[in-house]
């Protein structure tokens, strides 16, 4: 047994759980606001990244979420498509959905203005690991290949 994605002893990722800002959605990227509350992270919205983990469950705003930076979602059919990605790079999306460069999620492309955070990897096709690193790139994901700055 145990977690893969832990070394050490612990064979559980660590779990924050936190005061949310507004109403938070199991399975989406989350950062931290100016008062240290938990928001749903965006790569479109200047202000609601960098993401800092994974909320883990629903949340109404002023109540509490868990969330994590580290481990693994499986979601039901339907809930992603990540189909014809499995082994590359999760992105942070548009509006918080965790998602491949293109397709599922990001159907609608990511846009110059947006930034460009990998959350993880794909692991099939609706379920990704996700370890969430403070790194991030201007210009979306497609800034990476074009020699987009942090």
């Amino acid at each position: 047994g145990g977690n893969p994605l832990v070394s050490g002893a612990s064979t559980v990722p660590p779990v924050i759980t936190q005061i949310t800002s507004e109403v938070v959605s199991g399975n989406v990227a989350v950062y931290s606001d100016s008062s240290g509350q938990i928001g749903v992270a965006m790569a479109a919205v200047s202000g609601r990244w960098p993401a800092v983990g994974v909320a883990l469950g629903n949340a109404l705003s002023g109540t509490t979420v868990a969330w994590s930076q580290v481990g693994s979602l499986q979601l039901t059919s339907g809930m992603a498509d990540y189909s014809g990605y499995l082994g590359r790079r999760a992105w942070l999306g548009r509006s918080g959905q965790i998602t491949p460069i293109s397709g599922s999620w990001a159907s609608g492309g990511f846009q110059s203005g947006d930034i460009g955070q990998p959350l993880g990897v794909i692991a099939n096709s609706g379920a990704i690991y996700f370890n969430v690193i403070l790194v991030i790139w201007s210009g979306g994901p497609l800034g990476v290949a074009a020699g987009g700055t942090f």
